[in-house]
């Protein structure tokens, strides 16, 4: 099982805060001095600066999901592994604090791993697969897609955590087929794309 990142991290990328965190946090990992903070700024590119000179004999100063430097920084990971690193990241990015496993199920097609964990005043759920990486859903969104059946139904597995979304506090988690805006005048409102 593998880490995924939503979109690149370093010059000219969009630097989604968890993307960065977790580059940071896989950087230190390979004994690259770098404070995990979700923003990047001249101590994380000059980190990945030298990780790609000294791995991959070159320099581009990016990291995108997929790309020869992401295969190289991130590390092969159980199911709960990867949850555990996720929970952490989002412990130090967001000040969140997540607790106990509550419960733990596989995913729809068997080939993941969804565990349910204390999350404040209720849940956070993380969702482990193969294909499409291990990523949280909470809050609004969760009731949310848990209405709508969670894994099971229509927008299937997460392939995002959740971003910020406009100016307004909002915020926005993608899936297979489709994402889930929480705004915090409306509440939580589902796109679900036409199935091909």
């Amino acid at each position: 099982m593998v880490l995924e990142i939503r979109a690149g991290v370093g010059s000219d990328r969009p630097n989604h805060k968890q993307d960065v965190g977790l580059v940071q946090l896989m950087l230190g990992g390979h004994e690259f001095t770098v404070t995990a903070d979700g923003t990047f700024g001249v101590q994380t590119a000059t980190a990945l600066a030298g990780f790609q000179q000294s791995r991959l004999g070159f320099t581009d100063g990016f990291c995108d999901p997929c790309d020869v430097t992401y295969k190289m920084l991130r590390p092969e990971f159980t199911d709960s592994e990867s949850i555990l690193m996720r929970s952490s990241l989002l412990s130090l990015l967001d000040e969140a604090t997540f607790g106990d496993v509550q419960s733990e199920e596989l995913s729809p097609d068997g080939l993941g791993l969804i565990q349910t964990l204390a999350h404040g005043d209720g849940i956070a759920r993380f969702y482990s697969h193969p294909t499409h990486g291990t990523w949280e859903v909470r809050g609004a969104i969760l009731v949310r897609y848990m209405e709508l059946g969670d894994a099971a139904g229509p927008l299937g597995m997460p392939i995002s955590g959740e971003r910020d979304h406009g100016f307004s506090g909002g915020r926005v988690s993608f899936f297979d087929h489709g994402r889930i805006v929480f705004e915090p005048a409306i509440g939580a409102t589902e796109t679900i794309n036409p199935e091909d």
